[in-house]
């Protein structure tokens, strides 16, 4: 690079660090009782090293090279892991993009990364979802699996840019990783990259009077589709519904707001509270949309993939009170985030406030729990985590998945007993996983109850002449937030004396 250039580029990273140092307690405002550390020196120190490192660093280096790393720097330090800077071409870019379009290419996998790197906690990737009928759902990946390693590479030094760019490429191409399940679980698993479309929902009668829709992701197509189902099924003379928001990461808040105004007649559906007062907004059911199925009987399904938008949208079904919800405590992404372009080829992602729901409860890191909770399967003990991973190893499912192309209900139980007797793991357990498998490899059913514990209770619920009651006597987000306090505060006083 000519040294022209170089001090030309050079002056342009100077000014960016100095005029963020003067607008940013105009864009970034406290309130008047905070008093901040002062900027300007630390962008002025900013500013001195990277004119060192061009003037006196042995190698030449490039400008560009240097503003991603201090921007990295800068959105890593506050150890928030949706704070992000990001390369526009990169995954993540894309990904950001294409919640709007329902697009995305890659191998169909949804990951959180850890700023910090503890020997408790090592910042592997960790798997938020597999999306349906992608590379990574086909070969059986799950949601709290671990990546450690890609192509034999550890992940823990890797950045989110780093990641992404190693498991996107050409589709048809592979990639090779190995995952850790549980505490002692670990796999090779080879995934072949394509290009993947999301579908917005998946739906079903369950029977005669009970209908099913499975909202995988909120992206603009999600309230049409579902409105038009439930339009429908009311003609198939559907009565009863169970809206199934499992393993859904999320997406748009605008599609969880318009979702929840086909259920709930008026009302704030989800607020935002942030130090900025003009980012205290609050997002009403949208009179757009008539609340035409605001009497229709409804359980929701949620576990603890359920984020975000899913949230929203169940936190306000439950607070009006609306929905009894079934499942596993959800996720707990509480937070909302913004983009902002920074360079033509860069922007980041911030968090600028948190989300509460309409009884004014901010689930972040904690979730939301289940008016009744189910597990969708029994609790592994240490000794059952080293059988399965002989059991994921020695590919007996896999194995007899690919024999059977025709599975039968009464093949896979007396499969899983003779399962169960070798490896000594549970039966059901094993039914289940058995039947995941084949689905993974054929046109898997939008519900599939047999082997699903979860719906089946949630069935069970709804036709249930008790909902009306239970929903009256079911409490709302914060309550349950409030209950558990108090729960653990006795519990720690209890353990005090």
């Amino acid at each position: 690079m000519k040294p022209r250039k170089v001090w030309i580029v050079t002056c342009v990273f100077s000014v960016l660090l100095i005029c963020t140092a003067f607008f940013a307690p105009s864009i970034f405002a406290q309130s008047q009782s905070e008093q901040p550390k002062p900027a300007i020196p630390y962008m002025q120190y900013l500013q001195y090293l990277n004119e060192a490192l061009q003037r006196y660093y042995v190698d030449e280096v490039d400008p560009e090279v240097l503003f991603q790393g201090a921007a990295e720097g800068m959105l890593n330090a506050v150890k928030d892991a949706y704070t992000v800077y990001i390369d526009n071409g990169s995954l993540t870019g894309v990904g950001l993009q294409d919640t709007t379009t329902g697009f995305f290419g890659g191998i169909g996998v949804t990951f959180t990364k850890p700023s910090i790197s503890t020997a408790e906690r090592p910042a592997y990737v960790e798997v938020a979802s597999a999306l349906e009928g992608t590379p990574s759902w086909k070969a059986g990946i799950q949601m709290g699996d671990l990546i450690t390693e890609i192509e034999g590479v550890s992940t823990i030094e890797m950045t989110q840019a780093d990641i992404v760019a190693k498991l996107r490429g050409k589709i048809g191409s592979s990639v090779t990783v190995t995952v850790r399940r549980g505490k002692n679980m670990e796999f090779p698993v080879k995934l072949v990259r394509a290009r993947i479309e999301v579908p917005t929902i998946k739906t079903m009668k369950l029977d005669d009077k009970t209908g099913y829709i499975r909202l995988i992701e909120f992206n603009p197509n999600a309230t049409p589709r579902i409105q038009e189902a439930l339009e429908n099924f009311r003609k198939e003379g559907i009565t009863r519904l169970v809206l199934d928001l499992r393993n859904n990461p999320g997406g748009l808040i605008t599609a969880a707001v318009d979702t929840a105004s086909l259920f709930i007649k008026e009302g704030v559906i989800v607020s935002t509270k942030s130090r900025i007062p003009q980012q205290n907004l609050e997002f009403k059911t949208n009179t757009k949309i008539p609340a035409q199925f605001a009497d229709l009987p409804l359980v929701v399904l949620i576990n603890k993939s359920s984020a975000s938008a899913s949230e929203i949208l169940a936190g306000a079904l439950k607070d009006y009170k609306r929905a009894y919800l079934v499942g596993e405590t959800s996720y707990g992404k509480g937070s909302v985030q913004q983009i902002f372009e920074l360079t033509k080829n860069s922007s980041f992602k911030m968090t600028i406030s948190r989300y509460y729901t309409p009884s004014d409860a901010n689930i972040d890191k904690t979730g939301i729990k289940p008016d009744k909770e189910v597990l969708m399967f029994p609790a592994l003990t240490a000794e059952d985590e080293k059988n399965l991973e002989k059991l994921l190893r020695d590919e007996k499912l896999a194995n007899f998945v690919k024999d059977n192309k025709d599975l039968t209900g009464s093949q896979i139980t007396r499969y899983a007993e003779t399962l169960a007797k070798e490896y000594s793991l549970n039966k059901d357990l094993l039914r289940i996983l058995i039947r995941q498998d084949y689905n993974r490899t054929h046109t898997a059913p939008a519900a599939d109850i047999d082997y699903d514990p979860q719906l089946q209770e949630a069935v069970k619920i709804l036709k249930s002449p008790a909902l009306p009651q239970l929903l009256l006597q079911s409490k709302t987000v914060f309550q349950m937030q409030e209950e558990a306090a108090q729960e653990k505060a006795a519990a720690e006083a209890k353990k005090a004396s």
